[in-house]
């Protein structure tokens, strides 16, 4: 959610406040002096702070709970609105304590996506509206950093399983986990808790990177600011896997960025995986060492900075080290992949004999056939067919 609608939330939490502690009858002058916040989402807010303080079951309550209702009520004739269909609408913000008890009572990722499944409809715009004033009552109910740590996490692994969740709308399901970890940052801040802090920027660059909603560059540029800020924990002397993790992503951020100078984007996108691999080594992560010396080599392939048959060359370097781990046993897909930029390598090489180039370029593009079925990637087996009756057509014109 914006810094904007954030605050407003905080707002109405005032508001509220202020009317349950002035004397009877002089509400009005602070409505007025508040005017800019008496909507019906003051009204919501109102029946919302109620139904907390039912589920906190305390008999003391009950005359403010009897006052927070007729208030709302009162405030809802005069705006003109329907107090049931308001009523309707706190459905939503009664829901947002279901999400929070379905991840309490979870055993896995698949049982909480399964609660997702089975509420789909009501994972819907009104709810990403409310849920921060929502998770704001929520916090209202015990005044200490325990309770907060707690909500914080389970918003956090909220975030991360609206992230990784297969079905529903994409893009929503994206512009839930940023609520999330937006609302988890304000209670895991770098002073309080930093090692909580820098994971949900990490995790938080991670949606911006693949996010629908909004400008393409912006996001990238807020997964960049993301990665950055969970580097200021994230540092190799304590915690070298996350570091490396982090300077990974980071790098894939900087291959596909649209704002600032493409020749410089690559080459940072290049030191980034050269820092991973300090600790993603062959011989601990075997398979994150050969996706980087996959997603390295491809840079290469593509690089502005340095002579072009020497990058065309260091190309080469990385896809046969990735081939050491992506076997066609182990990893078919991943290896017909790597066969096939390896072939195209090959077909634009500048060192080495032109024709033997072709030959060897034309056998990548078989070994990759044999994964790449017409029946299994039909798209993939056909741009492959392609290339290889262009490399047969070059192949003939050679002068001998």
């Amino acid at each position: 959610m914006s810094d904007i609608n954030e605050q407003r939330q905080i707002a109405y939490m005032e508001l509220i406040k202020a009317l349950l502690q002035c004397p009877p009858g002089e509400e009005d002058p602070i409505l007025v002096k508040s005017s800019e916040l008496v909507d019906e989402e003051l009204v919501m807010a109102l029946l919302a702070t109620a139904e907390m303080l039912v589920d906190r079951q305390d008999p003391e309550e009950n005359s403010t709970i009897e006052w927070l209702v007729d208030f709302a009520g009162e405030l809802a004739q005069k705006l003109g609105l329907d107090i049931a269909k308001t009523q309707d609408v706190s459905a939503d913000e009664d829901f947002v304590i279901e999400l929070l008890e379905a991840v309490e009572n979870s055993n896995g990722d698949e049982q909480l996506h399964q609660f997702f499944d089975n509420n789909l409809d009501r994972l819907n715009e009104n709810l990403l509206t409310i849920f921060p004033h929502q998770i704001e009552l929520l916090l209202e109910i015990q005044d200490n950093l325990e309770w907060k740590s707690l909500v914080g996490s389970m918003v956090e692994t909220l975030g991360n399983r609206f992230q990784d969740f297969p079905r529903g709308d994409r893009r929503l399901n994206l512009e839930f986990s940023i609520a999330c970890y937006d609302r988890a940052l304000l209670e895991y801040t770098r002073a309080k808790l930093p090692l909580e802090w820098a994971m949900t920027q990490m995790n938080r660059a991670n949606v911006y990177c693949d996010r629908i909603e909004g400008d393409k560059g912006e996001n990238l540029e807020a997964a960049i600011r993301g990665y950055d800020r969970a580097l200021l924990e994230y540092t190799r002397e304590k915690l070298p896997l996350e570091w490396a993790m982090t300077q990974m992503n980071r790098a894939i951020v900087y291959r596909n960025r649209i704002e600032g100078d493409k020749r410089e984007n690559l080459e940072e996108a290049i030191r980034g995986y050269d820092r991973a691999l300090l600790e993603f080594t062959r011989q601990k992560l075997p398979l994150e060492w050969a996706k980087i010396q996959m997603n390295r080599a491809n840079i290469y392939c593509d690089r502005i900075e340095g002579n072009r048959g020497e990058n065309l060359e260091a190309a080469f370097r990385g896809y046969d080290r990735a081939l050491l781990e992506r076997t066609r046993e182990k990893f078919p897909l991943d290896w017909a992949t790597t066969q096939m930029n390896r072939a195209i390598v090959y077909q634009h090489r500048i060192e080495g004999d032109r024709g033997e180039n072709l030959q060897a370029a034309i056998r990548g593009y078989e070994l990759a056939l044999l994964e790449y079925t017409r029946e299994k990637f039909p798209l993939d087996w056909a741009t492959t067919t392609e290339n290889l009756a262009i490399l047969h057509t070059q192949l003939r014109i050679l002068p001998s």
